[in-house]
């Protein structure tokens, strides 16, 4: 009578699974809150401000959840001298007198400040799949009772990637060999994916740094009141003047959003010799009747104007003023248009 032996079944441990879950999480949450933090003021809606935070927290706990998942579902089943681990969908089966290349031992990675782990790695001796158990999600026992199983070699002495490859060569992944390369490697992708989508998402919504430059101009109503204060200054001073000179320069606003700001300058050509007191009450009236309700200045400085109310508090009217009438400048806020 043929006796069939029982299959035995072990699992990942909970508690060290539960306690890689909780260090992952804090780091993780560190980092998520930095990247939310040093991005949020660029967005303009709560929406923007849910959507931005989906992203950046989206994608590490993709990652996290990946690695949950295939921790919490890793098994092995033992039945005599075969072994068939599974995680996700993927399924590995090994037989220990099929000739196997492998080792149980304490792994020590160099340059690594954490502590030294088990790590049971095994494979067939022309390649193929490997059954790769770190003792940080696994009992030693379990470890153990694998390694006994597959008739590979136990050591208890630790061991860097080059002794694993020294007494089991090929049994450790390419990314165990080379975690430098892997590491920024891998470091790279995340970040060109987080990049990526970050850039698509301030893209797509034309917000700054990547918005486009609006159509060239401003406000109509912004023209036809920085040319009625000219008009008005212009014919409180007296005198003749040069024909304004208007300028459209690129701007940005205070939330970093590119536009447009108008400015006009008005040259003397015969003003005035005098200034007097009737000349500057004159000028400031001028501006009031404009809106401009803020006037500081004296005779031997100047006189500037500010729109009280205007976006921003940057629309001006300045007259400089030496021994006469030297300049009339007048400026607009950073206009974004239909923003």
């Amino acid at each position: 009578m043929t006796t069939v032996d029982e299959p035995r079944v072990l699992r990942a441990s909970r508690q060290r699974y539960r306690r890689w879950l909780r260090g992952s999480l804090a780091s993780g949450g560190l980092l998520v809150a930095f990247l939310v933090a040093s991005n949020l003021r660029r967005a303009d809606s709560l929406t923007d401000v849910l959507i931005l935070a989906g992203l950046l927290v989206g994608t590490p706990a993709a990652a996290l959840a990946a690695v949950a998942i295939h921790i919490a579902t890793s098994r092995v089943t033992i039945v005599g001298d075969e072994v068939e681990y599974r995680r996700w969908w993927r399924r590995t089966v090994l037989r220990a007198g099929d000739g196997l290349v492998g080792l149980l031992a304490v792994y020590s990675p160099r340059f690594s400040t954490g502590p030294a782990t088990p790590v049971l790695v095994a494979r067939g001796v022309d390649g193929g799949p490997r059954i790769h158990l770190s003792g940080a999600y696994w009992d030693q026992a379990d470890l153990d009772e694998i390694a006994r199983a597959l008739r590979i070699p136990v050591r208890d002495r630790a061991l860097d990637a080059k002794g694993y490859e020294r007494r089991a060569p090929g049994a450790l992944p390419w990314r165990e060999r080379h975690p430098w390369v892997f590491g920024l490697g891998g470091a790279a992708v995340i970040t060109a994916i987080v990049t990526a989508g970050v850039l698509a998402y301030f893209m797509s919504n034309n917000l700054p740094p990547f918005d486009e430059q609006p159509p060239r101009g401003v406000a109509a109503e912004t023209v036809a009141r920085q040319d009625a204060v000219a008009r008005d200054v212009v014919a409180a001073v007296g005198g003749s003047w040069e024909t304004p000179v208007e300028q459209l320069q690129e701007c940005q606003d205070d939330d970093d959003r590119k536009g447009w700001e108008r400015t006009l300058d008005i040259e003397p050509v015969d003003v005035p010799s005098r200034l007097t007191d009737a000349s500057l009450s004159a000028v400031v009236d001028a501006m009031a009747r404009q809106g401009y309700l803020r006037v500081t200045g004296s005779k031997v400085d100047d006189v500037a104007g500010h729109l009280l109310g205007a976006s921003f508090s940057e629309d001006e009217v300045r007259v400089d003023l030496e021994d006469r009438f030297t300049e009339i400048t007048v400026s607009g806020h950073c206009e974004t248009p239909d923003r």
